[in-house]
């Protein structure tokens, strides 16, 4: 592993892998946010914006996980 950490392509996976996985955490992390807030029946409104950013987030991770996918196939 020592060898690839000068190999362009490897550091661009590394950094799109942690970008997957910090934008994966969160998702994760909203969907617990939006069950401990969906308690209260007024907040309607402010879970269907947590799921709004959670989907981003996930799209975001997605994005990031086939980034990482091709870089770590050259």
């Amino acid at each position: 592993m020592a060898i690839l950490t000068r190999k362009t392509t490897f550091r661009g996976f590394v950094v799109s892998d942690a970008i997957a996985f910090t934008f994966s955490a969160v998702a994760i992390f909203i969907y617990f946010l939006m069950a401990d807030v969906s308690i209260e029946p007024q907040s309607k409104e402010i879970v269907g914006k947590l799921y709004d950013l959670a989907a981003i987030c996930q799209c975001l991770s997605l994005f990031a996980v086939v980034i990482a996918f091709a870089t770590g196939m050259k």
